[in-house]
């Protein structure tokens, strides 16, 4: 589907600089990675991709990536 790097501020144009998500769930059939760093930057936070039905709140996560094919 993407592989296509989001950020707080695409996905929320009004949100104040320095914004994060606080919490992130995967709702999609494919796998993601969250990241500290924007535009996903650095080693993704999870030790490996996110699967449907998982979430992470822990981290201040700054942009996610939906892997494709």
């Amino acid at each position: 589907m993407d592989n296509h790097c989001y950020t707080v501020s695409e996905l929320f144009p009004d949100a104040p600089a320095g914004s994060t998500f606080s919490f992130v769930g995967n709702h999609s059939t494919r796998p993601m990675n969250v990241y500290e760093g924007d535009a996903c930057s650095g080693a993704p936070t999870a030790t490996s991709p996110m699967g449907y039905g998982m979430s992470l709140g822990v981290a201040p996560i700054r942009s996610i990536k939906i892997l494709g094919p």
